[in-house]
C-alpha cells in the first residue's frame, strides 16, 4: 500500500516548515562561521592587549616606587607610604563609582532594548494568532 501524499494547505504547511527549518539551520551555520572567524582574528589582538596591560602594570609599579621615594624626602617613610596608599585608594574609589554609574546606565539601555524586543515579539505573535 502506498501512503497518501498530503495535498493543498497541508502540503504547503509541510513545505513551509521544512523550508523554515532549512533557513534557520543555514543562518545558525553562518553565525557559527562568523563567530569562529571573529575569534581567530581577535586572538592576536587580545594577546597584544595582554602584553600592553602587563607593560602598563610594570610602568605603574615603577612610577609608584618613584613617587614613594620622592615622598620619603618630605615625610617619614611610614607616613609617606600611608599617604600614598590613601591617595591611591581615593583614586580607585572614585574610578569605581564612575564605573558603576556607567555600567548601570548601560544596563538600563540594554533592559529597555530587551523590553522593546519582547513587546515587538508579543505583538507579532498576537498578529499571527489573529491571522491564523
Amino acid at each position: 500500500m502506498t501512503e497518501q501524499q498530503p495535498r493543498g494547505p497541508e502540503q504547503a504547511a509541510q513545505r513551509l516548515a521544512a523550508d523554515s527549518a532549512e533557513l534557520v539551520h543555514a543562518e545558525l551555520q553562518h553565525i557559527r562561521t562568523d563567530a569562529l572567524e571573529l575569534a581567530r582574528r581577535s586572538a592576536g589582538g587580545l594577546a597584544l592587549a595582554a602584553i600592553a596591560g602587563a607593560g602598563a602594570a610594570l610602568a605603574l609599579h615603577a612610577f609608584a616606587s618613584a613617587v614613594l621615594r620622592g615622598a620619603d624626602r618630605l615625610l617619614p617613610p611610614r607616613a609617606a607610604a600611608l599617604t600614598l596608599t590613601g591617595v591611591y585608594l581615593a583614586g580607585s574609589a572614585g574610578a569605581a563609582v564612575l564605573a558603576t554609574q556607567r555600567l548601570r546606565a548601560a544596563a538600563a539601555v540594554a533592559g529597555r532594548a530587551a523590553s522593546d524586543l519582547r513587546t515587538d515579539a508579543e505583538a507579532a505573535v498576537g498578529t499571527d494568532e489573529r491571522d491564523g
